[in-house]
């Protein structure tokens, strides 16, 4: 029996394939990719163009133009200015080091979870349209805005919007590494 993916395209029951053995250098077969469909659906999302899969310059009349990227002469975007981005413990910065900046399509903002001060804190920022950032205030540390309380600082991390979560207070992950093995206070 085979599933229909969004998109139209059918998967067997044996996909996805679980890989185990990596000594071979050999592309693997993509079942999809041998037989797809007559017409990709390609309406329900982003789609990243990268091979010939979703246009097939034989089929279309679409062809590839590429363009040099140019750099945003308004940088830097986000740079230390907080008390905590410049306290003097700390070399001064404002980076997304390992956070990331994400969309939250439910909140409709970029949000940026970066460390201020080089081993310093983790704060978020928010954006409505990546370039002009704001620096929320929160509840974790009264009037500032970081994410997790002064004791704590993270030699990297990551924060993941979790789209599947039914509560709201758990659509928010974050894995945090500290420096030199320290485990950080339970809260």
């Amino acid at each position: 029996m085979k599933t229909i993916l969004p998109n139209g395209i059918p998967l067997s029951q044996s996909e996805p394939k679980t890989i185990s053995d990596f000594s071979h250098d050999q592309p693997l077969a993509v079942p999809y990719l041998e037989s797809p469909p007559e017409v990709i659906d390609v309406s329900r999302g982003r789609q990243l163009f990268v091979d010939d899969f979703l246009v097939d310059p034989f089929r279309t009349q679409m062809h590839r133009e590429y363009h040099r990227p140019v750099k945003y002469p308004g940088n830097p975007v986000f740079f230390p200015e907080s008390p905590e981005e410049t306290c003097p413990d700390f070399p001064p910065c404002a980076i997304a080091k390992s956070g990331g900046v994400w969309f939250d399509d439910r909140d409709r903002l970029f949000k940026m979870w970066y460390m201020t001060g080089y081993l310093g804190y983790a704060a978020l920022a928010t954006s409505h349209d990546g370039v002009h950032w704001e620096r929320p205030a929160l509840d974790v540390v009264p009037g500032t805005n970081l994410i997790l309380p002064k004791d704590i600082h993270p030699d990297s991390g990551s924060v993941l919007i979790d789209h599947a979560a039914e509560d709201p207070e758990e659509r928010y992950k974050m894995l945090l590494r500290e420096p030199n093995g320290v485990t950080p206070p339970a809260y």
